[in-house]
């Protein structure tokens, strides 16, 4: 069985937990690119507010390579996404725009995350991990020199954290060849189709950003195959998916 030190885990996000929000000006954009990033972050910000159930659901499950620690550390990453929050709220105010209370998409994906089990709804999150990375790095380079771009750079670097976090859940608990083909053939339904939701459905801010979905789409697919790696089950089916879509 893999061991994990989730201690160390632990100590890094509990470090972090108190940081202030940082400046989230934006630069100066013509109005319809305004609107339609304020959009977009307003989308982002309904995924990155938290659930603690998925700690609570963690400790329940008792699984042996987990314990106590891991449910408490996923808590506080539940906190810090809870953070990324309130700075993507103000990132929407700066840009005129104001949060949502709720959205179609965001909504099937919480219903999503939580038709499986603890594995799936960490899987689910890895998802949700791999789609912010492409999506905060195309917006941070459209908006270059601004504190919107620094402080996206930010969240970023803490997401790249998060994804190694749940990829060393995966590596912990998915132990057999059958499990680790399992979660392969979950990985490539869920990531490619998140990954689009964003590219095509939000196609209109990546155009006034001056940004392609379909770049966007290659870059996720890219960190999908990359993150299936790490997590320990492999981008065997990520070939076809990405020379699909380096044709396009």
């Amino acid at each position: 069985m893999a061991t994990t030190n989730w201690t160390c885990w632990h100590t890094l996000l509990a470090e972090r937990a108190q940081r202030p929000i940082p400046d989230v000006s934006p630069p100066t954009l013509p109005p319809e690119a305004r609107a339609a990033l304020a959009h977009t972050l307003a989308v982002f910000q309904l995924g990155e507010t938290g659930e603690g159930r998925v700690a609570h659901e963690a400790r329940a499950w008792q699984h042996p390579a987990l314990g106590d620690t891991y449910a408490d550390t996923l808590r506080l990453f539940v906190a810090e996404e809870g953070r990324h929050a309130r700075i993507l709220g103000r990132a929407v105010r700066a840009l005129g725009g104001a949060p949502l209370r709720k959205d179609a998409g965001h909504a099937l994906f919480a219903r999503a995350r939580r038709a499986g089990g603890v594995p799936f709804e960490i899987l689910v999150l890895l998802a949700a991990e791999v789609v912010a990375l492409a999506a905060y790095d195309a917006i941070a380079t459209a908006t270059d020199g601004s504190p919107l771009a620094a402080t996206l750079r930010e969240i970023c670097a803490d997401e790249e954290d998060h994804l190694e976090l749940h990829a060393a859940f995966f590596r912990a608990v998915a132990t057999t060849p059958a499990e680790r083909a399992a979660l392969a053939a979950a990985w490539w339904a869920i990531a490619p189709a998140a990954l689009a939701a964003v590219s095509f459905g939000h196609a209109r801010t990546w155009s006034r950003l001056g940004a392609s979905p379909w770049s966007i789409q290659r870059v996720g697919l890219r960190r999908a195959a990359d993150a299936a790696r790490r997590a320990g089950f492999g981008p065997a089916l990520a070939a076809p998916l990405r020379a699909s879509a380096s044709m396009t």
